[in-house]
């Protein structure tokens, strides 16, 4: 068979398109393609390394405000006890007679009560920021325990009451003593009524008292009371007008 030269330039010519064709699927395609993806990995790089940077020239910042949060989480961890049994709550109020016109006639301690309460979350400020690098992967938040596990905590609380007996001065002295003992008490309701003949007040209080158990403190038993005969382990009313308790 005789192939003309018009056959010859025109089979040529499709050779020509045809490589063409296959140039541009193999090579020039998977080439834009890869062009496009960094493109993409460099506007997200963009945005990570601007979120880094502004991190960054925060950090003294953050590390300021993270030791003095920890210092305050302490501060309040210190002020609930472990536990708290009958004999610290007699001893309490015992310290009180001791150091107030008051005379106690009864208490009660019903049992603790758990409180339902829900820790605080902050907005993770990385969950939006692309990690192409794994830069902020490597850099996540690892509880090294010095920030306490507040989700092993239990706060409970025992509504006490307590009838006694005291000036009125005594009663100021008692609620000051309240307000700045070390552990954490609260008033939830107090009545009180004036006795003619004596010029005393006769109270009732209700004090819940706080407990958070599993913050790592040790329960302190405290120092036993001895009674022989029928002596009242409570004390006696004294007369003198205490300003100070």
């Amino acid at each position: 068979m005789k192939v003309s030269k018009r056959d010859i330039s025109l089979l040529i010519m499709l050779v020509g398109i045809l490589l063409l064709v296959l140039s541009y699927f193999m090579v020039f395609t998977p080439y834009q393609e890869k062009a496009e993806e960094v493109k993409r990995e460099n506007e997200s790089l963009k945005i990570q390394a601007e979120a880094l940077e502004t991190l960054s020239a925060r950090r003294a910042i953050f590390v300021e405000e993270s030791a003095n949060t920890q210092e305050a989480i302490q501060e309040k961890i210190y002020r609930f006890p472990v536990d708290m049994k009958e004999e610290d709550m007699i001893l309490y109020m015992r310290d009180i007679e001791e150091n107030t016109p008051t005379y106690v006639n009864s208490i009660s301690m019903p049992p603790f009560v758990g409180i339902e309460l829900t820790p605080q979350t902050e907005q993770d400020q990385l969950a939006s920021v692309p990690d192409i690098a794994g830069i902020v992967a490597n850099y996540r938040f690892v509880n090294d325990g010095r920030i306490p596990d507040v989700y092993s905590m239990l706060l409970s609380y025992s509504s006490n009451q307590t009838v006694y007996t005291t000036t009125y001065s005594g009663l100021k002295s008692i609620v000051r003593g309240l307000s700045a003992d070390d552990d954490r008490k609260s008033v939830e309701q107090i009545t009180m009524s004036y006795d003619d003949s004596t010029g005393n007040l006769q109270v009732n209080m209700t004090l819940n008292h706080f407990i958070l158990s599993g913050s790592g403190k040790e329960y302190s038993a405290p120092t036993t009371i001895s009674s022989h005969g029928l002596s009242s382990i409570f004390g006696s009313m004294e007369v003198d007008d205490y300003e100070v308790y």
